[in-house]
C-alpha cells in the first residue's frame, strides 16, 4: 500500500520553523519503503541518555549467547550511584539487583545507576561489537555525539531483529513501550505498541530528542 508522507512533512515543516532550523535534528522513515522525512539529518548532538541503548542491546546480547541470564545479579558500588534519573541510586551500595531488573529501570526510566552497573560489568567491548557487527562504526564521533538517522538505525536493528533474535528484540521493544516518558506519543491510538527512548539534559539545555518506531 502506499503511505503519503506529504501531510506530516507539511505539518513538521511548520514546527521546525517556529522553532529554528539549527536547534532540532529530525529524521523519519517509513521502513516499507524507505521514503522518509528528514531535516539535519546528519548534525551531530550530544546524546544524553539516548547513550544507553547501544549497552541495553549489549546486555541482552551476553544473554542471548549464554553468557549471562536474566535472573544473573549485579552488585550496587560506589562508583555506580547516580541518581540524577531513576531510583536504583537510592539502595545501599551492595544491593544485588538481576539483570532483567536493571534493564527495566533502564529502558522505562532511564535509570543512571542501572545504566553505570551494565557498563561496567560489560566493559567496551561488546559495545563496539554491536555497533560493528551492525554497521553502526560512526554512530559516534570523538565526543560522543550522535546524529538522528544513525539513531533510527539501532531502532531498526531491533525491529528487523537483524543483531538480537526475535524475542531478545521483542524483549527490549516491549520495555521501551513503557517508558515513563512519553514525548511524543500522545497522538498515537493506545492500541498501538510505541516503543521509544528520550534523553534529555536540563542543565545544559539541551532539547529533548526521542527516536521511535511503530510495531503493528
Amino acid at each position: 500500500f502506499i503511505v503519503n508522507l506529504q501531510p506530516l512533512r507539511e505539518s513538521l515543516a511548520s514546527i521546525y520553523k517556529e522553532h529554528g532550523e539549527d536547534k532540532i535534528a529530525l529524521y523519519v522513515e517509513f521502513l516499507n519503503s524507505g521514503a522518509n522525512i528528514s531535516y539535519n539529518q546528519d548534525a551531530r548532538y550530544y546524546p544524553a541518555s539516548l547513550i544507553k541503548m547501544p549497552v541495553a542491546i549489549a546486555a541482552v546480547k551476553r544473554i542471548q549467547d549464554g553468557y549471562w541470564n536474566w535472573d544473573s545479579k549485579l552488585v550496587i558500588f560506589d562508583e555506580d550511584v547516580d541518581t540524577k534519573f531513576g531510583t536504583i541510586g537510592n539502595l545501599p551500595i551492595g544491593t544485588r539487583l538481576t539483570i532483567e531488573e536493571l534493564l527495566k529501570e533502564l529502558l522505562t526510566k532511564s535509570d543512571n545507576t542501572a545504566y553505570k552497573m551494565l557498563l561496567r560489568n560489560l566493559g567496551a567491548g561488546p559495545v563496539n561489537d554491536f555497533l560493528t557487527e551492525t554497521g553502526l562504526v560512526e554512530f559516534f564521533d570523538q565526543d560522543l555525539n550522535i546524529t538522528a538517522k544513525e539513531y533510527t538505525r539501532l531502532f531498526r536493528s531491533l525491529y528487523t531483529t537483524s543483531y538480537l533474535k526475535r524475542e531478545y528484540s521483542q524483549k527490549i521493544l516491549n520495555l521501551l513501550s513503557l517508558s515513563e516518558r512519553n514525548y511524543l506519543g500522545q497522538a498515537i491510538p493506545a492500541d498501538i505498541i510505541y516503543s521509544h527512548k528520550f534523553g534529555e539534559n536540563v542543565t545544559e539545555k539541551i532539547v529533548m530528542k526521542t527516536k521511535n518506531i511503530l510495531l503493528i
